[in-house]
């Protein structure tokens, strides 16, 4: 067996156990950790490779440290790596021992080792395996193993460079219901010092890659510096304008402005529930709706016309539906078609066809890592080095790269490493996702894989429901004031945000914050308090619409539809519904439309009025007035009030001018009504 130098630098100042006697229940080994392999790619065959780390465990603890690698036979391909790194199907030949040491009094051993690639075997341009195993230092039986790797590179190595391309998300989940109630104080703290703060730092920190950013969080950052509302539960607070979400947003305009942005639909919809649900206004509305948003907000024209939609997968109804709202590209996982082997193919839809730009998952979950554990970054970055290289090696011109979940917390140190790093290995290039091409003659995706887990992983009813009432109540509102602004058509859009999957019961409530705010709304155009009606054989009743947009100070214009339940008693008009022309009523006041009714027989019964917009929607739910039919005849309500009201006066009159007579017997009279 070929012997190779290896060199163990114990950093601990004392390595002599002197506490107490192991606990019998104790791990003799909890952790095998390593923190750091220098130079990650190795160029020359003899340059030296420090590996540091750390045993944990009991102390006073005797164990080995073995290097397992593989001398001459670097790893086939990308699945054989996958093997070894899961600890399966790969097993190392060639085995070194070092000394037993026993872990100190903290039940600790930092170590370092050091070794060439001439030592470990490798010559020629490969990934190698490359275990640390601790023993028992009594028993040699395995107590851990950490499986990383060594990607060399010799310097005379001709490899074409794989142009690597990176989508990172700036999203977040909606704090706002309606567009002044924000439903909880988190963002301001994870403007300042949270994750909007890291992914700002991380914007900052890293060039060359395409941000996905959601216009809904840059406006409630806005909204933020001015005065709103706070609601927690049933109370509601007005909260001053916080300066800190200003200058956030400030600052990542200046970031973005010479980097490469798209911005997602408003509130980055679930759009495939939107649409398979039959919400294709919403799910179109988020589109226009985002661009002219982050437009603004950033003051440079970002587009909406690549989607990267949640999971990273669409099925043919959705892909349709985008493609005809102008959507030429979309950002799904590889592994959510049918295999094309590359970064981008075709994909044929009703608006067209639409490029299909696709991620590698395993890159994937290398950048969304949680390297939060110590060794994870450095296991990682090694891992990540040797998938690209094998990429390069097996002539793979392109590939992209994004996190697995869109509101991921990065670490910006690990990722900005990560990043600089592709961009400097001699395999690889940094390029803008737009770049990302089919080549020419490249097939056309077949399969669009649309599994029942991602059904099931779509928005549910209880919101989806929330959202088309919500949808069609904004739509009649705006119908009808003068400006047709869509007042309410971000409340609904943030409702309809992806980001509720598995958030159910807090999207629930931002559902009832709206639904609050848009009946509120609606009650401001309504029917004249009126109480029952007295008609006679024919005649008009009046209906009177009130406009109390005093704040909003904006006119509307209406439409009434009056029918009668019961055409026995009462017929409205002479083909039993009445439909005015357009009423236009100014703010603060009201307008009285009259209708011509006749009585065709004597009782009470109801007319319904349904106010309704220009378009005759309805605006709104029908009202029931009550009605009384009398003999009367040819007179209204405002006649017959009249009569009622001078005939109480002469009973009144009657029954004063007797209490100022002498009494004439103990009989009390009681007053005739006979006007």
């Amino acid at each position: 067996m070929r012997r190779a130098v290896l060199l163990l630098l114990l950093m601990a100042a004392a390595l002599v156990f002197t506490g107490g006697a192991r606990s019998a229940d104790a791990a003799p080994v909890s952790g095998l950790v390593v923190d750091q392999i220098t130079p990650e790619v190795p160029r020359e065959p003899r340059t030296p490779v420090l590996i540091s780390g750390s045993v944990t465990g009991s102390p006073g603890t005797s164990v080995r440290l073995r290097l397992r690698y593989s001398p001459g036979r670097p790893l086939s391909g990308r699945d054989e790596l996958a093997s070894y790194a899961a600890g399966e199907g790969y097993t190392s030949s060639w085995v070194t021992k070092i000394q037993a040491t026993a872990l100190d009094g903290t039940g600790k051993l930092p170590f370092q080792i050091q070794v060439t690639p001439h030592e470990l075997g490798i010559s020629r341009l490969g990934v190698y395996p490359l275990s640390i195993e601790v023993l028992d230092g009594t028993t040699d039986q395995q107590l851990a193993i950490n499986h990383t790797v060594l990607t060399f590179i010799p310097k005379d190595a001709q490899l074409k460079r794989t142009r690597i391309a990176v989508a990172l998300p700036l999203i977040e989940r909606p704090h706002r219901a309606d567009d002044d109630t924000f439903m909880d104080d988190d963002l301001p703290a994870s403007l300042s010092s949270g994750r909007l703060a890291e992914l700002l730092s991380l914007v900052n920190g890293v060039n060359g890659v395409t941000w996905f950013v959601d216009p809904a969080l840059l406006a409630d950052a806005e909204r933020l510096t001015r005065s709103h509302t706070l609601r927690k539960g049933s109370s509601e607070t007005t909260k001053p304008g916080d300066p800190a979400a200003g200058k956030w947003l400030a600052d990542l305009k200046t970031a973005l402005a010479d980097r490469p942005v798209i911005a997602t639909p408003y509130a980055d919809p679930d759009i495939e529930a939107l649409i398979h649900k039959g919400l294709d206004g919403p799910a179109a509305a988020a589109l226009t709706r985002g661009a002219s948003v982050a437009t603004a907000l950033l003051g440079r024209q970002v587009g909406t016309s690549v989607v990267w939609p949640a999971g990273g997968a669409l099925d043919r109804d959705a892909l349709d539906e985008l493609s005809v709202h102008k959507v030429d590209r979309v950002l799904l996982s590889a592994d959510r078609v049918s295999s094309v082997g590359a970064a981008a193919a075709p994909i044929d839809a009703v608006g067209g066809q639409v490029t299909a730009v696709l991620t590698d998952p395993v890159l994937d979950g290398a950048l969304s890592a949680d390297v939060s554990q110590p060794g994870a970054a450095a296991r990682q970055r090694q891992l990540f080095l040797a998938e690209t290289a094998l990429l390069a090696q097996d002539g793979v011109p392109a590939v992209v790269m994004a996190p697995l979940d869109r509101l991921w917390t990065p670490d910006p140190a690990y990722v900005t490493g990560l990043l600089k790093t592709a961009a400097t290995v001699p395999w690889l290039r940094l390029t803008g996702l737009d770049t990302i091409k089919p080549a020419p003659g490249a097939p056309v995706i077949r399969d669009l894989l649309y599994s029942t887990e991602d059904q099931q992983a779509e928005l549910g009813r209880t919101i989806l429901s929330g959202v088309r009432k919500l949808h069609t109540h904004a739509e009649v509102i705006a119908a009808v004031t003068g400006s047709k602004a869509p007042v309410f058509d971000d409340a609904v859009m943030r409702l309809a945000s992806a980001s509720w999957r598995g958030g159910v019961k807090t999207g629930q409530a931002f559902v009832r914050q709206v639904t609050r705010t848009v009946d509120e709304r609606l009650r401001k155009i309504s029917l004249s308090k009126i109480g029952r009606i007295v008609v006679g054989t024919n005649g008009r009743l009046p209906i009177a619409i009130d406009n109390n947009l005093v704040a909003e100070n904006e006119p509307v214009t209406v439409k009434i539809r009056v029918t009668a339940d019961n055409p026995a008693v009462l017929r409205i008009a002479d083909g039993g519904v009445f439909e005015s022309e357009r009423i236009t009523v100014s703010p603060r006041r009201a307008q009285t439309v009259t209708v011509p009714v006749t009585v065709t027989g004597s009782g009470d019964t109801t007319i319904r009025v349904q106010l309704l917009t220009p378009d005759d929607r309805p605006y709104g739910d029908p009202v029931p007035l009550p009605v009384q039919a009398t003999g009367y005849t040819g007179v209204t309500l405002i006649i017959v009030g009249a009569g009622l009201t001078i005939m109480l006066a002469a009973v009144v009159m009657r029954v004063l001018r007797r209490r100022s007579r002498p009494a004439l017997s103990p009989r009390t009279e009681e007053p005739v009504l006979n006007p």
